[in-house]
């Protein structure tokens, strides 16, 4: 929105303003951001502490991996013309963080065994063979700090921002991450593998389809499968409610033209695609423990 007298520098005595705000403007501070969020990521020191962390000067993994990898995937879907670079480093920040968990075959915890601290999380990593934690009298070995804090935050955004990426790589070709990716014949099978399973996008070149529960998920073991082509689509939804209710999933990135919604095997709807970037909301009701949804292209 625009604004007049938002902030006033009192060394220069005068006033800020921004009368006028257009798409430029906005994308350019977009990039900004993005930019600099990618600047703290490890990118050219791929180490398991260092590839998508959020980096300080003598420690990382801290919650802002996470979030900020939310926030790279969230770009890479919605503003980039070249997804596939941004997906591999916020796929890379979101599961960053889960690094600092102390878990261990054992059930005793692996960085500070223990039965009593198996499972517990520290706050950040410590880079250093001898360090210090934000309080200065506690020092720390090289690994998590002993006790935890904001960490809470990144593991929200972690999973917040989980889904199955199946992606166009540039020297890989077709890859998945946080699934198992089965090609047959023009079309894709693909196992949800991301703990969540609740998003699903395929990025091809620069278009990206996307699928998204919204009270629900898809089936742990059930593939979603998808035409190269994009005229058929199907998967299974479990019901997670374990009850009856209004079941909903968010479609975009379909080819232009006309789609049956078909639920087990019967048509709910029909949706009219005009542009590529279309949002289609579509809703039934869920009794059983799970349905069949088909997208046919006609």
């Amino acid at each position: 929105m625009p604004d007049e007298q938002l902030w006033y520098d009192k060394n220069k005595q005068s006033w800020y303003s921004h009368p006028v705000i257009n798409d430029s403007m906005t994308d350019v501070f977009l990039q900004k951001q993005i930019d600099g969020n990618l600047a703290l990521r490890g990118i050219l020191a791929p180490s398991f502490n260092l590839l998508g962390t959020a980096w300080a000067s003598s420690y990382n993994l801290d919650y802002m991996s996470q979030m900020g990898g939310a926030a790279i995937l969230d770009y890479a879907i919605n503003f980039s013309k070249t997804p596939a670079k941004y997906i591999n480093i916020g796929y890379n920040s979101i599961l960053s963080s889960w690094a600092l968990m102390n878990t261990g075959e054992d059930g005793i915890g692996y960085w500070y065994p223990n039965k009593n601290n198996d499972g517990a999380v520290g706050w950040a990593f410590n880079n250093w063979q001898h360090g210090w934690t934000y309080f200065r009298n506690i020092s720390t070995p090289r690994g998590p700090w002993q006790y935890d804090g904001e960490i809470d935050h990144g593991l929200v955004g972690g999973v917040h921002a989980l889904a199955t990426y199946v992606i166009n790589d540039p020297l890989f070709g077709f890859i998945a991450y946080g699934g198992k990716l089965l090609t047959n014949d023009k079309r894709f099978n693909v196992i949800p593998l991301d703990g969540v399973r609740r998003k699903f996008f395929l990025q091809d070149r620069n278009k990206i389809l996307s699928i998204e529960m919204l009270q629900d998920g898809f089936h742990e073991s059930e593939p979603i499968i998808i035409a190269d082509n994009l005229d058929r689509i199907s998967f299974i939804i479990e019901n997670r409610l374990a009850k009856t209710h209004s079941c909903s999933f968010k479609i975009y990135g379909l080819n232009k033209g006309n789609y049956s919604i078909l639920v087990n095997g019967t048509k709910e709807c029909i949706i009219e695609v005009t542009k590529e970037k279309d949002v289609f909301y579509v809703k039934f009701p869920l009794k059983q423990a799970s349905a069949s949804i088909e997208i046919i292209k006609f």
